[in-house]
């Protein structure tokens, strides 16, 4: 496929309208402002694999609006290549890789266009090939990727496999190279979390295998993470984003094409353009971007273990959580001193001794922290005392086995998720939904009250867990409630004889209330499970009687030209399927 030869420019097909005689190529496109052609290489009928040091013939006539393409970004400062594909238009990838450049996202092509002196006006983009069959494109893709030897030679990633088959990965008993031996916390996370968090990197020596960069204007971290020579992201993970993202941009041209169709719909009644106006905006309603919700990350581990750097790492912060320079930033001694020149306010450490401690001497402050906080209290040390949890806790192992069984993960009979995988698969068959394959009407009824239900599933099990919560503590919730009038009584006291009242008061408040106070908990757990089951069973009824409603609903007569969408039907299969939804299914 390759061919020497000179790079030659072709002056005489006119950038403003390609016709079929058009010769094969790289175009500008008919707009005025692109934002992708003012980056692409334009009116060219071949391209320079500055690796290989070889010129490759472009066999199709190819422009930033071409869909189904492998394409390839080059930087003008180090002549370094990296090989793309995407299922969407070239313009809309690009559109991608410049916003994670603008956000400096840790992946291959921000990392390389904000480090070393480089920006977003030094990158160049070009499409190579277009791909009748998108089924064949990951194939291509690697064809190319292994042709130009960007792999080796350029921004491509590493696959887990071929690093590790090439000697390029680092084995987790051996030490790194000396190159790579600085601070490793401080920018990866090495633990037992399988190949996505295996360090890779290039064997240096004769120099084959390093990426071209230019030495001024580095960042600190990012010095660290060339030392290293470890990649921004792993290959396979690369990969997962890429396809989410080409998913997104099919799903949002669907819907965007769809609707286009519909604005040739017509009608005459007052019901039928009602029936219109409505599905218009059903389909609009999907278009919209959803708000964004707080995501909690939550690691548990040893010190040292490298949980800092790995939340670091997650959120592309790198002093987001602080991280020890000799050893765990969570394993060394802490010296505690009291700030004794500020003037506005006055502060002192007690030291308690051990004589102190046996006849309740300092016990008297945590009794009565704790009943300044209804019972609960937390030391500096992460002692954690519940009044409340204690006087509930033969109650909560008589109920955790059954509680576990109504709201665990396992989908049994008796757990409430059992029962919801159940209606999901009982309400409609598999087997009854391939049998409508050959009906297009009805199969595709049945595919929106399947996909709708499993929707309304999940939002049920969101709401379920919250309720869940709730419903466990209830028990020293209750019970929090009847004593809190004794716990604010408390924490008034003061005095040489405090620790003794308050233990009294605490303990005839308990003796006097144990009759009623197990009894009321109780009666308040079993009553929120109530209102939960209430609430699931309306929400079901009434939402799945409107998905019904919805999609058994015909068609007024008097719609005319109603569009042909199976296209897009289509396209959203392939869209499930690289995702692996189980929608069509």
């Amino acid at each position: 496929m390759a061919e020497a030869g000179p790079l030659q420019k072709i002056d005489a097909v006119a950038v403003a309208v390609l016709s079929s005689d058009t010769p094969p190529g790289i175009y500008q496109c008919t707009a005025q402002r692109c934002n992708c052609c003012q980056f692409m290489v334009k009116s060219v009928d071949q391209f320079h694999g500055t690796n290989t040091k070889k010129f490759y013939k472009i066999k199709q006539v190819l422009t930033c609006k071409s869909s189904s393409v492998i394409y390839i970004i080059e930087c003008k400062k180090c002549k370094i290549q990296y090989v793309g594909r995407t299922k969407s238009s070239l313009k809309t990838r690009f559109s991608g890789h410049k916003n994670s450049i603008i956000k400096r996202e840790i992946r291959p092509i921000p990392d390389h266009f904000n480090n070393d002196g480089h920006s977003l006006e030094d990158l160049v983009i070009f499409p190579i090939e277009q791909v009748t069959d998108s089924g064949d494109l990951n194939e291509r893709e690697e064809y190319w990727i292994k042709e130009l030897e960007t792999m080796e030679k350029g921004l491509n990633l590493v696959p887990f496999k071929c690093a590790k088959r090439q000697g390029w990965i680092e084995p987790p008993d051996q030490e790194p190279p000396e190159e790579a031996n600085e601070t490793l916390a401080e920018e990866s996370v090495c633990s037992d979390m399988g190949t996505s968090d295996q360090r890779v990197f290039f064997t240096s020596g004769s120099g084959e295998g390093k990426r071209k960069r230019c030495e001024d204007g580095e960042p600190k971290c990012r010095k660290k993470l060339k030392k290293k020579k470890l990649s921004v992201f792993t290959y396979e993970i690369e990969q997962l984003l890429l396809t989410c993202e080409d998913a997104q941009q099919d799903g949002e041209k669907a819907i965007s094409q769809v609707y286009n169709k519909l604005s040739e719909v017509s009608c005459r009644t007052m019901e039928s353009k009602n029936f219109l106006e409505d599905l218009k905006k059903k389909i609009s309603d999907l278009s919209e971007p959803k708000p964004k919700k707080n995501v909690y990350i939550g690691l548990f581990g040893k010190t040292g273990a490298g949980k800092s750097s790995l939340i670091n790492a997650l959120v592309n912060e790198t002093q987001l959580l602080p991280s020890g320079t000799l050893k765990a930033c969570t394993s060394v001694f802490v010296q505690v001193q009291a700030n004794t020149e500020n003037k506005k306010y006055k502060a002192d450490i007690e030291f308690i001794s051990k004589e102190a401690q046996r006849d309740n001497r300092g016990h008297h402050k945590k009794l009565k922290a704790l009943c300044k906080c209804d019972g609960y209290y937390r030391s500096s040390s992460g002692e954690i005392v519940d009044l409340n949890y204690t006087l509930s806790e033969p109650m909560y192992k008589k109920m955790n086995v059954h509680f576990l069984k109504m709201f665990g993960p396992d989908p049994s009979r008796v757990s409430i998720k059992g029962k919801f995988a159940s209606f999901q698969e009982t309400f409609i068959r598999t087997e009854e939904l391939e049998g409508r394959k050959k009906e297009p009407e009805k199969y595709l009824r049945l595919v929106y009250i399947r996909t709708q239900q499993r929707k309304l599933l999940k939002d049920l099990e969101k709401e379920m867990l919250q309720r869940k919560k709730q419903i466990y503590n209830s028990l020293s919730d209750s019970i929090c409630d009847t004593m809190r009038p004794t716990y604010q009584e408390c924490s008034g006291i003061s005095g040489t004889s405090s620790f003794t009242e308050i233990q009294r008061r605490l303990k005839s408040k308990i003796e006097s209330s144990e009759k009623v106070m197990f009894n009321q908990a109780m009666r308040e757990m079993l009553k929120q499970f109530g209102d939960l089951k209430e609430y699931l069973m309306k929400e079901i009824q009434t939402q799945m009687t409107t998905i019904l409603r919805v999609a058994l609903n015909q068609t007024p007569d008097d719609l005319t030209g109603l569009p042909d969408v199976s296209e897009e039907i289509e396209m959203m299969q392939r869209c499930c399927e690289a995702l692996e939804l189980r929608v069509f299914k």
